[in-house]
């Protein structure tokens, strides 16, 4: 029979969340904070999300027009429900 293992209680030690990131003071715009979150196509090759060829300076572009407007929809559903 294997031992249990102990329990782990971090309630005291977690963070309070957000509910949401895009709360209303949220310093970036939803484009920007995906934008942060994806990491950026090989050296390169095209990035989709950044509408262009991957490089270093590519990797801290903005989506292009049509994701953000994606994302800011996305967003204004998501704290909407």
């Amino acid at each position: 029979m294997a031992a249990a293992l102990p329990r782990c209680n971090n309630g005291a030690h977690v963070d309070s969340t957000n509910e949401s990131l895009f709360g209303a003071d949220a310093e970036e715009t939803p484009a920007a904070l995906a934008a942060a979150m994806a990491p950026p196509a090989a050296t390169g090759h095209y990035d989709e999300l950044r509408g262009g060829l991957a490089g270093p300076a590519a990797a801290q572009a903005l989506p292009t027009s049509d994701w953000g407007r994606f994302f800011e929809h996305w967003a204004r559903r998501a704290s909407t429900t």
